[in-house]
């Protein structure tokens, strides 16, 4: 068991001892790679310092163009004088240029160091500058707080005191110079609270030429003038003292940091920039000549700008620069301005569409509900108008009644006086020889008549009265009987008439009035042939058709005429007193209606198609029985 164990101890042992060997092994491969990356690094920074320092610096400087005189010009002239001389070998070009030609030339590349105001490059953001120093001048201590614009009137313009009373006025300004003196006087005038687009009108003059607009104010060629702050002092004490009392200050600033006269708050001054193309080495050893410069003799050094937020607020309350977008409105851009208006709009218009939707809907409801009102005061109107009508052919039907009843009243005795004539006149007639066959016919005939006006006016009578005689007719026979009278008569007016009476009817009854079955297919044969007669050939048929059971039976009176409009058919057998003839009273198919219902029976009407009216008139019908009389 001790053996063991020690021989167990030892192998633990040389396994350590393995794995300690091999951990020393990567330490030290890893130390020879660090010292061998460290060695070729510092070889490659000594390379390119080596290649750093003897390249040739070149420096292109570009400032931008001021009306002279500019006392911080001639500092700018010593400033790049100082570099050269400070930085051996340097080549530095030095340019001035206007405001236009200096943009192109930054857009292109073509300068590294650039001198213009703060408001130059405030103007357009897309330009790849950061400042790297700002000019201190005696006159300025604070270059955070140096720039401002002046604007002068003549002191005899009494009308001219303040910065409003040249609304509507004409001034000068340089706005090419880009110092913003022009957007510096408009930034107060919307600060008063008036709109600086065409408050006045502006006068642009070119480059370099803020002398002249300083002759037009004083000569009284324009009203008002916009200079540089520190122009007028720039001239010198002695052109100061000539034209000090000949001009007047606008909005005189106090003493606020700049000892110049100036109508405006104090802005950033002249920076200078360095652009993309200039290089990190280049841009610190630039910015450490300048901060280590010594005071120039007048005072004037370089410093840091810290705060454009002046700048910032000027732009963007005029929307000018990064903040021309503002001139366009968007939903962005009103959202952020207008918040708690766009919510309230929204909502506003959320419920103007709900109402919108709600009132229509109710406009649709309430127009149903008033087109359902019109059309039940229409249908009633009609149904006044039919009632009024119907009541009026009553009223007609009545008269016409009464009057019938008055004539048959009246007829009765001459008719019995005709017939005792005419039976005197025959039995005399017996007597006498040689009488001619015709005379005897006529008297016979007139007293047939006589005898068929009387029956008619006994039947007047009992409608009057409400009796009623019916009879047990055989159908066929009574049809046929009324359809041969009425086709010899001259109603039949050269009308094709036909019969169709099937063997089914042999045998069938119906129990009307003889006279009343008669006027009634009489009466439908009359209205049949004069429809008919308005078609080229007029036909007109008559059929009997019993049902299957034989407990009905149906006479169909059938023309070809016209088709009649759908209120015509409506009203067919419904108004009395209207007829579509010339001289009918309207009463024909109501006496239809009336005889068939007085004999259980109805009447209907069918158009066919294309043209034409079939008139059916049905009555209860019975079989014929062995022992019962009937009558044709």
């Amino acid at each position: 068991m001790v053996v063991g164990s020690a021989s167990s101890r030892i192998g633990v042992m040389r396994r350590l001892k393995t794995l300690f060997s091999a951990f020393f092994a990567f330490l030290a491969a890893i130390t020879i790679l660090s010292a061998a990356t460290a060695a070729a690094t510092s070889s490659a920074g000594a390379s390119q310092a080596a290649v750093s320092e003897a390249s040739p610096a070149r420096l292109r400087v570009t400032v931008l163009q001021y009306s002279r005189p500019w006392k911080d010009y001639d500092f700018i002239v010593r400033s790049m004088e100082y570099l050269k001389k400070n930085w051996p070998g340097l080549e530095l070009t030095f340019r001035s240029l206007p405001h236009i030609p200096l943009r192109e030339e930054l857009r292109r590349g073509n300068a590294d160091l650039v001198i213009a105001s703060s408001s130059f490059f405030a103007m357009d953001p897309t330009e790849k500058v950061r400042p790297l120093a700002a000019l201190v001048s005696p006159r300025a201590k604070d270059p955070n707080h140096a720039s401002a614009a002046v604007v002068v009137v003549r002191s005899d313009r009494r009308d001219l005191r303040r910065l409003n009373d040249l609304a509507a006025k004409s001034i000068a300004a340089q706005t090419e110079e880009c110092e913003l003196g022009l957007h510096y006087v408009e930034h107060e005038i919307a600060k008063a609270g008036f709109n600086p687009d065409g408050f006045w009108s502006v006068r642009r003059d070119e480059p370099g030429q803020m002398r002249k607009i300083l002759e037009d104010v004083l000569a009284g060629r324009i009203d008002g003038g916009i200079l540089r702050g520190c122009f007028l002092e720039d001239l010198g004490e002695k052109r100061m003292a000539e034209i000090g009392s000949q001009l007047r200050v606008l909005n005189a600033q106090p003493v606020d940091g700049l000892a110049c006269l100036h109508s405006t708050v104090l802005y950033p001054g002249i920076i200078l920039a360095g652009t993309s193309p200039l290089g990190v080495e280049h841009a610190r050893r630039v910015t450490a000549l300048l901060l280590s410069m010594p005071v120039d003799e007048d005072g004037s050094y370089w410093g840091i700008s810290t705060d454009f937020t002046r700048t910032d607020q000027m732009l963007e309350s005029l929307k000018l620069g990064p903040y021309e977008y503002l001139r366009e409105w968007t939903f962005r851009r009103v959202w952020k301005e207008y918040p708690s208006a766009v919510v309230c709009s929204a909502i506003l218009v959320a419920a103007l569409l709900f109402y919108g939707v709600i009132l229509r809907r109710l406009v649709r409801i309430r127009t149903r509900a008033l087109e359902e009102e019109i059309e039940e005061r229409r249908r009633l109107e009609r149904e006044a108008a039919q009632a009024n009508e119907q009541i009026s052919a009553m009223q007609h039907a009545g008269a016409v009644g009464q009057i019938s009843s008055i004539i048959a009243h009246e007829l009765k005795q001459p008719l019995e006086a005709i017939q005792n004539l005419s039976r005197g006149t025959m039995r005399s007639l017996e007597d006498v020889d040689d009488v001619p066959p015709r005379t005897l016919d006529a008297v016979a005939k007139i007293r047939t008549e006589a005898l068929h006006a009387s029956d008619i006016v006994d039947r007047v009578r009992e409608y009057g009265k409400g009796r009623r005689r019916a009879e047990a007719l055989s159908v066929a026979e009574a049809v046929g009987e009324a359809f041969r009278q009425f086709r010899v008569s001259r109603r039949a007016k050269g009308a094709k008439l036909s019969l169709e009476l099937p063997p089914q009817t042999e045998g069938l009854l119906v129990r009307m009035d003889p006279l009343d079955l008669r006027l009634v297919i009489v009466n439908l044969l009359a209205n049949a042939v004069d429809a008919a007669s308005k078609s080229p050939f007029p036909e007109v048929k008559l059929e009997v058709a019993p049902a299957s059971d034989r407990k009905t039976v149906e006479i169909r009176v059938e023309d070809n005429g016209p088709k009649l409009p759908d209120e015509a058919y409506a009203q067919l057998g419904l108004t009395p007193g209207k007829s579509s003839k010339a001289q009918g009273l309207g009463l024909g198919l109501m006496i239809v209606k009336a005889l068939l219902e007085a004999a259980l029976g109805s009447i209907r009407f069918e158009r066919i198609e294309p043209a034409g009216l079939r008139a059916i008139a049905s009555l209860p019908a019975e079989e014929k029985k062995e022992n019962e009389k009937e009558k044709p």
